[in-house]
């Protein structure tokens, strides 16, 4: 490998590092209980409902929160993206270096997506265990009864 593969597999792979910490940053901050219970709300409704009002009116309260939902994940996906696009500019501002030289996106793309994965995945499995540690625990007379 030449040195301008080693660069950009390098700046891939710290820009798919900031790429899922962020992405995990501004999935918790931008919750999205409230579209997933009114949701859960309308399904229920439509199994157990026969009149029609009462499920047309939450379904009518679930559009804006479908729109608040989209919105919010369009916004996750470009703050995920912009490290990785940044990056990307920067790099094609690189001189060129021999014969070579055009071939330097193939392993910054693989390393950024490498490491973006491989960060969601540590990131979120270290957030899994916070949750599970941080929940209540059953007493023994809870595991008793089940």
């Amino acid at each position: 490998m030449n040195p301008v593969d080693v660069l950009a597999c390098g700046v891939g792979f710290v820009s798919g590092l900031i790429a899922a910490w962020l992405s995990t940053a501004t999935s918790s901050r931008l919750g999205d209980r409230g579209f997933w219970l009114q949701l859960a709300s309308v399904s229920r409704l439509l199994l157990s409902d026969e009149e029609g009002k009462s499920f047309l009116r939450e379904y009518v309260r679930l559009w804006p929160l479908l729109a608040k939902f989209v919105l919010k994940k369009l916004v996750v996906t470009l703050t995920v993206i912009l490290p990785i696009a940044l990056a990307l500019g920067a790099l094609t501002l690189m001189p060129e270096h021999g014969p070579d030289a055009e071939r330097w996106e193939i392993p910054f793309l693989v390393a950024a997506s490498l490491s973006t994965l491989l960060g969601l995945a540590v990131l979120r499995r270290r957030r899994g265990r916070a949750e599970f540690a941080s929940a209540p625990s059953p007493t023994r007379s809870e595991n008793r009864a089940s």
